[in-house]
């Protein structure tokens, strides 16, 4: 019989309650940000950056099975990943950035590590 298929887990993610909305927000300062009422998401924000992470996850380990929470309760997870999201939009610089801490948790749910990433692009436009 074969080697069973590692299953990793992504999810839940959260998003802070400033950035869990439809409208695109842009950071005027550290502490004030601006909601463009004419300029929203197409999907929930929450569900797209967990679908594309889990679509990244595929595709650096094409052997293993990466399912999106929630999961079925009898799925037995190998590795889980718990996302934070803390900063998603756009500064005023016409700058792109996403801060994320993630934690990667083992079998019996043990924390193996936990990390902050922080992604920058340029913007497309104004």
């Amino acid at each position: 019989m074969g080697a069973r298929t590692l299953t990793i887990g992504v999810g839940p993610m959260t998003l802070p309650p400033s950035l869990n909305r439809p409208q695109m927000v842009t950071r005027a300062s550290q502490v004030q940000l601006h909601l463009a009422e004419c300029e929203q998401w197409a999907a929930s924000r929450q569900d797209t950056v967990a679908r594309v992470l889990a679509e990244h996850l595929s595709l650096l380990m094409p052997t293993a099975r990466v399912v999106r929470h929630p999961w079925p309760r009898t799925t037995e997870m190998d590795q889980q990943v718990l996302l934070e999201v803390t900063q998603f939009d756009r500064t005023m610089g016409s700058e792109v950035v996403l801060v994320a801490r993630w934690s990667l948790l083992g079998t019996a749910g043990q924390e193996r590590t936990r990390r902050t990433a922080r992604c920058g692009a340029p913007a497309g436009g104004p």
